[in-house]
């Protein structure tokens, strides 16, 4: 009995000895576990405190710029304000201003041309220059009126009409002019005939020196009262006024219709005209 006994005493101090020996390994490894930590922290502290950072080989620490402090009141572009920015912004804007002017040179206006106004565009261009001055009596040919050419003569192709909706040959050419112009004598001559053409309208008729006869067609039905058959008349003298007579060219703008011809026929007038 006596040995029972004592083997429960020695086993109970054997298990005493071990719970003790595992606190203290418990504890041991608690102390070590904080001690690593606080270690790790305290480095990470300094290493992101620090700009001097070595490589994982010891070689020579690399130094990191510094960086600026940034709040919400930090300006986001470095461009100065207020009355700077204005003056610096103004000097910015001459110096692009004379660096353009040094590189592409300044162009000046060509005055020789001016463009042709909107409203002139479509309208047809005088296609005679201007009218030679002449005296009254003047040895040559002049244009019976001023205005442009809107219809050629045309005795070989057939043209068309606005008016009869057809096409036929044109004998003589169209001078586009405002409705009572001036119609004048191309040339001296002796006033031939004078007459009421059912389709040209009033028209006079002058026969000149050299064979040539003049005609002057949809004329106003009103003439000057000393036009008549017979009278002579010089070159430039006003015969008459445009009008608008002539029923197969009533579609036409307003105009003069102006025929040339000798013993021979119809002479293209364009080509004793002055040009």
């Amino acid at each position: 009995m006596k040995n029972i006994k004592g083997t429960k005493s020695h086993a109970g101090k054997q298990l005493i000895s071990g719970a003790v020996y595992i606190a203290l390994a418990v504890t041991v490894v608690a102390v070590t576990v904080s001690t690593i930590t606080a270690s790790f922290s305290q480095n990470e502290v300094t290493d992101m405190s620090d700009t001097n950072i070595a490589d994982n080989n010891g070689q020579t620490p690399i130094k990191l710029p510094d960086i600026p402090e940034f709040s919400l009141d930090t300006p986001v572009s470095d461009s100065p304000a207020g009355v700077d920015a204005k003056v610096t912004e103004t000097e910015k804007k001459e110096e692009v201003k004379q660096a353009e002017e040094a590189i592409v040179p300044e162009i000046k206006e060509d005055e020789s041309y001016k463009e042709t106004p909107a409203s002139n565009k479509n309208k047809p261009q005088a296609e005679e220059p201007a009218e030679e001055s002449f005296s009254l009596g003047y040895d040559g040919y002049i244009k019976p009126c001023s205005g442009y050419i809107t219809k050629e003569f045309s005795l070989d192709v057939p043209v068309y009409s606005a008016t009869m909706y057809d096409y036929r040959t044109h004998s003589g050419i169209d001078i586009a002019c405002d409705i009572g112009t001036p119609v004048k004598a191309v040339s001296n001559g002796v006033i031939k005939d004078i007459y009421n053409d059912y389709m040209m309208g009033t028209t006079v008729v002058i026969e000149h020196a050299d064979g040539v006869m003049s005609v002057y067609s949809n004329l106003s039905a009103d003439l000057p009262s000393d036009i008549e058959v017979g009278k002579q008349v010089l070159t430039g003298e006003v015969i008459a006024g445009t009008g608008e007579t002539a029923i197969c060219e009533s579609a036409d703008v307003a105009h003069l219709h102006f025929e040339m011809k000798n013993a021979s026929g119809y002479i293209d007038p364009e080509a004793l005209l002055p040009q």
